[in-house]
């Protein structure tokens, strides 16, 4: 069959279903899942104190920064100094161990770990924007270095065929974008010793890997101070710990990120983490070349997990044991020093010379961590029990035995079990990769105080260094801001600057002043934790879900009849949009349609583009400004009245930019649509609310009167009093969506605006928007609708579209496409997006649209079989 593209939006949530022809591979008709959260036009992150360095989210699908040609360049916008745009603030993430199945997990067994008390802390202190630069400040291993953000790579990270955004998943490091960082990295620490200078250069490189990847030139100047309690190459996870307070803080700055807070609902912290780590482990890719995953897994969530990464292309399978108990360990280092990356690749020669011996010891690895886990997973577990205690001591003591066949102990590892089992204090085994490091020790809780003694001095006598720690701590946390008391009386607290943090003596000092797990200050206030917000994820027979499977929903609605779904095709919703752009201004700003200056926010998404590409066709506007967080493509040719412009309109200096000139019109479509905004509220309020009052008020008081056409939803009414009830404009809405209640917010303040004299409001409630076309666009082309054609009090207008059930979208994709295509996709039950789809009603009186010129759209077979016709072609 001829190609065919069609791209359902439910409500907000996008319905992905790609080019449909003979050679196609299996298609879904399923929704975005919480990881890539789409939006209809771009996404703008509000927050007064964010520049316009971030980059946005996949719009419906598609990399923005992809699409073809551009308009024009960017507009360079001025800036002027000022104060730091951001307070001084801290992450920091715990180290780890390994306490079951090192090496096995590379392999896609199974593998358990747990965060210890032992700690890195990152404080990112930002500059004025006259400063463009960045400094990694590194003390503990002797290491600082300055870069000018405007001289690194940033062509070679922002191609469109490179660029990654925050929800990404990379599974490997693009050897290009590693080449292009090499003149930046080579130039280090010129006057340390090699292996000094390469772990500098290991550490910088996940810096600059991140901070490219997931910033932009205009990212502002910042000082980034990392200090670590954990023993560099001591198998503890400190490379993983860094990466993590690396994520989250570049995150945090991008405004990628909503809590932590105490009442956040367990699967919104649960996507936080899931963010954090994608990036981590990126990091830990520039240091170690084929980590795991656990050590960066762990260092952001925190607790315990069992891990298994089946396929690399894929997040992997992560179960957390949040009742994990608290197990003192006695943690030696053995001051030799080992390559991650060295021990993984000694397992893989092994495994492929002998494959039929080494098999098996993986495996048998992956049993001992699955019989562990089985163990602590018990409703009767208990940790204080001998019998338990010498269980899980007998399994570490024989995961030790099987790594040591694979080649990957040390001496020094084997004195220091051989140590604690003469004197009969405990079980003892190597964790991480091995070769040197650190070995862990389970006490026995029959070993008298003489017994720890001797152990003590027997370690001490041999020179390794001990630490007693336990496991199951919190993951990675943010102090925002950078204050803390620390027993001072002042009740502003104590502001935690460079050279104070920079000046803590030691492992003691460092926890002294920020530590977030230590005596008496393991409770310290200030310090806030994802892995303590709400409480586990459990699914539809009430048992607790993987990390994977909470944060990797398919989203999917069964093919249901019963869900009734109003669509409004994309070339409809620009061409109602359009409209307005032939309406009548108020007479103090009546301008001829010659001299007309149109800004899209949003411009990224398929609508504004096919609204750009529509008022560049029909109209003889001045000029047509396309912005959003990405610079947006001009649609179809180089016209020179179109700019495209990233702006991020938080900031005050682009509001100022983009909006202190003569605009006649301004459409509002950018927005967190409704999947992603019931799963992270923070960012729905930030995005839906703040930032578009923030343009609002702006345009108040810089362009008076300007005409705003805000795209708002009919998710605001909430269901229907009765079933198959046609809601009007005069109903009352009462969302039940975090969605539908932000747009309704912004409809009630933009109508109060109008009210006022302040704006020319109009607001388009859309119904679920589908990205396919219409064939009765052409008929409103000379229609014009007035401030007073609206009617007294409201400027809400509900847009005509077609009520459809998912059966009825099937049965016209086989109308078109035959049965070929109606077996390209699946359908799934989610019934979580079930429950917001319900909460919206199917049928609307769209009479006062029609009344004012808008039209409905044909069949949904007609409208498929002219979307072939008219994008055969091409795609948005």
């Amino acid at each position: 069959m001829p190609g065919l593209n069609v791209d359902w939006h439910l409500g907000g949530l996008p319905l992905h279903s790609p080019t449909l022809s003979g050679d196609s591979k299996l298609r879904t008709l399923s929704w975005n899942n919480h990881t890539a959260p789409a939006s209809v036009n771009g996404w703008i992150l509000p927050e007064e104190d964010v520049e316009d360095e971030m980059e946005t989210l996949q719009v419906n699908g598609n990399d923005a920064a992809a699409k073809g040609y551009r308009a024009a360049e960017r507009q360079t916008m001025d800036r002027k100094s000022s104060s730091p745009m951001m307070p001084a603030f801290m992450t920091s993430a715990p180290g780890k161990v390994i306490v079951y199945g090192e090496h096995a997990v590379v392999y896609g067994k199974a593998a358990m770990a747990a965060a210890i008390a032992l700690r890195s802390y990152l404080l990112v202190t930002a500059l004025s924007k006259s400063h463009r630069t960045i400094t990694l400040r590194f003390p503990d291993i002797d290491m600082e270095h300055t870069w000018k953000i405007d001289e690194l790579p940033w062509s070679t990270f922002s191609q469109p065929s490179k660029k990654k955004y925050y929800y990404d998943l990379v599974d490997k490091l693009d050897p290009e974008l590693v080449e292009a960082m090499q003149p930046h990295l080579s130039i280090m620490s010129p006057k340390a010793s090699p292996e000094d200078r390469k772990i500098h250069q290991n550490a910088a490189s996940a810096f600059l890997y991140l901070f490219l990847s997931l910033g932009s030139r205009n990212f502002p100047g910042c000082v980034y101070t990392l200090r670590s309690t954990i023993p560099i190459g001591a198998g503890l996870g400190s490379s993983a710990s860094i990466s993590v307070c690396l994520s989250s803080a570049i995150l945090l700055q991008l405004r990628t990120l909503s809590g932590p807070h105490t009442d956040q609902p367990r699967e919104e912290a649960d996507l936080q983490i899931e963010r954090i780590n994608r990036w981590a482990f990126v990091g830990e890719m520039c240091i170690h070349g084929n980590p795991s995953g656990v050590d960066n897994t762990v260092a952001t969530g925190g607790k315990a997990v069992v891990f298994k990464r089946g396929d690399y292309s894929g997040p992997p399978t992560v179960t957390p044991l949040r009742n994990f108990p608290e197990l003192p360990l006695l943690l030696v280092n053995t001051r030799q020093s080992r390559s991650t990356s060295t021990e993984v690749a000694k397992v893989a020669a092994l495994r492929n010379s002998q494959p039929a011996v080494v098999e098996p010891i993986l495996e048998a690895i992956s049993q001992i961590t699955e019989s562990a886990h089985q163990l602590i997973s018990k409703s009767d577990f208990d940790a204080k029990d001998a019998g338990t205690v010498q269980t899980l001591g007998d399994l570490m003591k024989t995961n030790h035995g099987l790594l040591a066949a694979l080649g990957v102990s040390h001496p020094k590892l084997e004195r220091i079990r051989e140590i604690v089992d003469t004197v009969g204090a405990g079980w003892t085994k190597l964790t991480g990769a091995g070769g040197g490091g650190s070995a862990i020790t389970l006490l026995n809780s029959n070993a008298s105080p003489s017994t720890l003694q001797r152990l003590e001095k027997a370690l001490a006598n041999e020179g390794f260094e001990k630490y007693e720690t336990t496991l199951g701590g919190d993951g990675v946390g943010v102090l925002w801001p950078a204050i803390l008391h620390n027993g001072s009386d002042d009740e502003n607290g104590e502001d935690i600057d460079q050279e104070i943090f920079m000046d803590a003596d030691g492992r003691e000092g460092i926890e002294r002043l920020v530590g977030v797990g230590v005596g008496a200050l393991e409770k310290r206030d200030g310090w806030k934790f994802w892995s303590n917000a709400g409480g586990p994820h459990v699914n539809s027979e009430g048992k607790q879900e993987p990390i994977s499977g909470q944060l990797v929903h398919a989203l999917n609605v069964a093919a249901d009849e019963e869900l009734s779904i109003p669509l409004c095709p994309v070339k409809e919703a620009s061409a109602y949009l359009c409209q307005y752009t032939k309406s009548k201004l108020p007479q103090e700003r009546r301008l001829e349609r010659e001299n007309m200056n149109v800004l899209i926010t949003g411009a990224a998404g398929f609508i504004g583009q096919a609204l750009a590409a529509r008022l560049v066709t029909e109209q003889k506007s001045s000029s047509i400004t396309l912005t959003d967080v990405v610079e947006p493509s001009a649609p179809d040719s180089l016209d020179s009245r179109l700019r495209c412009v990233q702006a991020d309109l938080t900031s005050q200096d682009d509001c100022n930019a983009l909006l202190t000139r003569e605009l006649t019109h301004v459409f509002l479509l950018h927005g967190i649509m409704s999947g992603a905004a019931e799963a992270d509220l923070e960012l729905g309020i930030r995005v839906n609310i703040n930032a578009t009052r923030q343009v609002l008020d702006t345009l108040r008081r810089v362009n008076p009167r300007v005409r705003v056409i805000f795209t708002s939803t009919t998710a605001v009414y909430g269901p229907p009093p009765a079933p198959n009830f046609p809601l009007t404009e005069a109903n009352s809405p009462a969302p039940l969506s975090s969605y539908g209640s932000q747009k309704l917010i912004i409809e009630t303040l933009l109508n109060d605006y109008s009210r006022r004299g302040l704006l020319d409001g109009r607001v388009v409630r859309l119904p679920t928007v589908s990205r396919i076309t219409s064939s009765t666009r052409s008929d409103i082309a000379g229609l014009t609708v007035s401030a007073e054609e609206y009617g007294e009090g409201s400027r809400v207008v509900n847009l005509p579209g077609i009520t459809v059930s998912i059966q009825e979208m099937l049965a016209a994709l086989e109308a078109v496409g035959g049965q070929e295509a109606l077996d390209l996709v699946e359908d799934k039950r989610d019934a979580a997006t079930e429950k917001i789809v319900k909460s919206w009603p199917a049928m609307y009186d769209t009479s006062k649209a029609k009344r004012l010129g808008f039209v409905e759209d044909g069949t949904l077979e007609q409208t498929l079989q002219q979307y072939m016709e008219d994008y055969r072609d091409r795609r948005w």
